[in-house]
C-alpha cells in the first residue's frame, strides 16, 4: 500500500456528503495503491451507517470502530495503526482542509519525515475562521515555536499530515482529546525526525459542530507550554529540515 489516507469522525453525519465528494476528487489526482481509513469513534448519530454507505462507493476505503467514543487523540492511534501505507496521511472529517492538496503534501516528504498543512505558514491563509478561534490558535502557535526553538514552524495544532510509516509510529502521545496532536509532533522533533512545513488553506466548518472544548484546551495547552519551557534549550533547526516543494 502506497498511502494511507486516515480521517477520524464523531458524530459527523452532516458533513459526510462533502467529505466523500472531496476524497472522490482526492482519489482522482492520486496514483498508486490508496486506502483510506475512516475511523468512526463511538459516533452516536447515523455517522456510522453512513460511513459504511461511503465505503462502498469509494475504492479502498473501509471502517475501523471504536464501541464508545475514546477521544480524537485515541481515534487517531487506532486509525493510524491500522493504516498499511508506506505514507500516512491524517485529515478532519469536517473538510475545513480541503484533502485535494494531500498530493503536494505528500510530495514533501522527499525532504522529510513529517509533513504539516499550515495556513499560519506565510503562504498559508484562512478563510472565514471565527477570529476567537484564530487568535488562539496563532497563540499557542506562538508560544510552542518559542519554547521548542523552531521559528519555522508556524503551527502545532493542525490534524492535517503527512508522514513517513517510521514517522508515524515514532509519533507518540497519550492524551486522548486535540492536545495528542501537538504531543506526537513535539515526539518526532525530540527525536530529531525532520518535520517540515507546507502552506494551507483553512476555511470554516460548514456542517456540523465542532467537538473542541476551547476553555479545557487552552488549559491542556498552557500546561504543555510551561512543562516543556523548563527542558533543556531545543535544538536548533536545519536549513535542510524546510519544505522546497
Amino acid at each position: 500500500m502506497d498511502l494511507s489516507i486516515v480521517v477520524p469522525c464523531y458524530n459527523e453525519e452532516a458533513s459526510l456528503p462533502l467529505l466523500e465528494e472531496r476524497l472522490a476528487a482526492t482519489l482522482a489526482r492520486l496514483t498508486g495503491d490508496v486506502e483510506i481509513v475512516l475511523m468512526d469513534d463511538g459516533s452516536t448519530d447515523a455517522t456510522l451507517a453512513g460511513l459504511n454507505a461511503l465505503a462502498e462507493r469509494l475504492a479502498g476505503a473501509r471502517v475501523v470502530r471504536h464501541g464508545r467514543n475514546r477521544g480524537l487523540g485515541a481515534a487517531l492511534r487506532t486509525g493510524m495503526a491500522e493504516a498499511r501505507g508506506d505514507v500516512i496521511v491524517t485529515i478532519d472529517s469536517d473538510c475545513t482542509y480541503d484533502p485535494i492538496d494531500i498530493p503536494s503534501l505528500v510530495a514533501c516528504l522527499k525532504d522529510a519525515d513529517a509533513a504539516l498543512g499550515s495556513p499560519y505558514h506565510p503562504e498559508g491563509t484562512t478563510e472565514n475562521v471565527q477570529a476567537y478561534r484564530l487568535a488562539l490558535s496563532m497563540t499557542l502557535s506562538r508560544l510552542y515555536r518559542a519554547v521548542l526553538g523552531r521559528p519555522d514552524l508556524h503551527t502545532f495544532t493542525s490534524m492535517y499530515r503527512a508522514y513517513t510509516r517510521e514517522a508515524a509510529a515514532a509519533a507518540e502521545s497519550s492524551a486522548d482529546d486535540y492536545l495528542a496532536l501537538t504531543e506526537a509532533l513535539v515526539s518526532l522533533l525530540d527525536r530529531g525526525y525532520r518535520v517540515v512545513e507546507h502552506p494551507a488553506v483553512l476555511r470554516v466548518r460548514i456542517n456540523g459542530v465542532s467537538k473542541l472544548r476551547v476553555l479545557r484546551m487552552i488549559r491542556r495547552h498552557a500546561l504543555m507550554v510551561a512543562r516543556l519551557s523548563l527542558r533543556k534549550a531545543p535544538r536548533p533547526v536545519r536549513d535542510s529540515e524546510r519544505c522546497t516543494t
